[in-house]
């Protein structure tokens, strides 16, 4: 039950940690930055409609989604490199598809599948 409670906690603080970042880079009106961040983190692209509503949670001065597509692109890039997928799956991180359109994609599934399980029962 502490166990629990303590990961809880953990997972909580870690979001109030990262809703904190984003708040302040919404408000610096840094949309580059927002991109190039959810992409490094492995996180799927924001819809324009979703920035939206984060520029208005957070009271920035206008979504850029030009930007943010932009920095979000070109990230993609080097996040989608086969080196990466063994980092991210050793480093126990999901994989949410971000390369599967890429010629590579299912080799890169398969080294992050790899190395996320190697030595566990699967």
């Amino acid at each position: 039950m502490k166990k629990l409670l303590l990961t809880a906690l953990v997972v909580t603080l870690a979001g109030c940690s990262a809703n904190k970042q984003t708040m302040a880079l919404v408000q610096a009106n840094d949309w580059a930055k927002i991109g190039s961040a959810d992409v490094a983190n492995g996180l799927i692209k924001k819809s324009e409609a979703r920035l939206a509503k984060m520029n208005e949670k957070f009271a920035g001065s206008g979504a850029d989604y030009q930007a943010y597509s932009n920095a979000y692109d070109e990230g993609l890039l080097a996040y989608c490199q086969l080196e990466n997928a063994y980092i991210i799956g050793f480093a126990q991180q999901n994989y949410n598809g971000l390369c599967d359109a890429f010629p590579i994609g299912q080799r890169f599934r398969d080294i992050w599948y790899n190395a996320k399980y190697a030595g566990k029962d699967r």
